[in-house]
């Protein structure tokens, strides 16, 4: 019988390669845009999105930080067997010996694997039916695969969380954002052709567009990699076919968005500084322990009244 990790390999394999097909089809052959649209990100910075993808997930030379590989690394280890009396057989049954915990992969990459599977299903629904001008199947199926990478990020990853971003988990951290950034890219794609809200004023629409694109930024906080994504959306939609009232909303949020992106990746930088600094041992212990002739306050030490002043207290009734 299969176990976990053999079941997240298949389900990762079965997911991914008809989602690079699907995904490569539309960024080397990609569907004409009608002159109606308002806005369309560039075929060319879309390929350079696939290309990020891809290359994060695969393996790529001989590192061994890409997503996949990475459940592949880890090799499925038999029970080793150890008789109850070492070197004499009397009969005796053998017992399990090693611990199979490198079976089941690594926590957070094996948590993202249903959300993934879903989400890789989706997109290709999402691009199948782009490509049969189905746009409104499309961006249901999109916004679909949306909400469950919004679900991963923000409650699976969540910087307080057990998956909080470290050394282990930081490649699975990527990919989920990187994945939110592309759906949000292809929400955007099928929202200038559909010209959804074109009943309300132009100035509302993109005035929504960056406060949207700000909530997600902060809310991914204080990991950057979100807003570095968004960054390249709102690029892709610049350089693209895009009516000059867009682009120009577009830059404006762009500018706006990079000092917030900026923002965050120093605050993550001195939270890893912070935590990369070592602790006196010895100052912690004492401080904890305290001494008898002082009480302390917070940051303020208080020393305990001395005889004479405890005789000049009044007593008590």
């Amino acid at each position: 019988m299969l176990n976990r990790l053999q079941r997240a390999r298949g389900f990762v394999l079965l997911s991914f390669l008809p989602t690079v097909f699907f995904w490569g089809c539309d960024v080397l052959n990609p569907k004409d845009i009608p002159d109606s649209a308002v806005y369309t990100p560039h075929p060319y910075l879309i390929g350079v999105f696939f290309v990020i993808q891809v290359a994060l997930q695969v393996r790529f030379r001989s590192e061994r930080i890409y997503w996949i590989s990475r459940l592949f690394e880890r090799r499925l280890r038999p029970p080793e067997q150890a008789l109850l009396s070492p070197g004499l057989d009397d009969g005796f049954g053998a017992i399990q010996t090693t611990d199979t915990s490198d079976n089941d992969g690594e926590p957070s990459q094996m948590a993202y694997v249903p959300l993934y599977t879903a989400a890789n299903f989706l997109l290709v629904g999402s691009m199948a039916a782009w490509k049969s001008d189905q746009v409104v199947i499309s961006q249901i199926c999109m916004a679909l695969n949306a909400i469950c990478q919004l679900y991963f990020v923000f409650f699976t990853l969540q910087p307080s969380g057990k998956f909080a971003w470290s050394h282990k988990n930081k490649i699975t951290h990527l990919v989920a954002k990187t994945s939110l950034g592309i759906a949000v890219l292809y929400m955007w794609r099928a929202w200038g052709v559909m010209d959804i809200g074109s009943s309300r004023p132009p100035v509302q629409q993109k005035a929504h567009c960056g406060v949207f694109v700000l909530l997600l930024a902060f809310a991914s906080g204080p990991d950057p990699t979100l807003g570095i994504c968004l960054l390249l959306d709102l690029a892709a939609l610049t350089a693209g076919h895009t009516t000059d009232g867009w682009r120009f909303a577009f830059s404006c949020i762009m500018g706006v968005l990079f000092v917030v992106v900026l923002s965050d990746a120093l605050l993550a930088w001195k939270n890893r500084a912070l935590a990369r600094m070592p602790v006196d041992v010895e100052a912690e212990t004492s401080a904890l322990q305290g001494g008898s002739e002082e009480i302390w306050l917070e940051d303020f030490t208080t020393p305990s009244p001395s005889d004479e002043e405890h005789a000049h207290l009044p007593e008590r009734v």
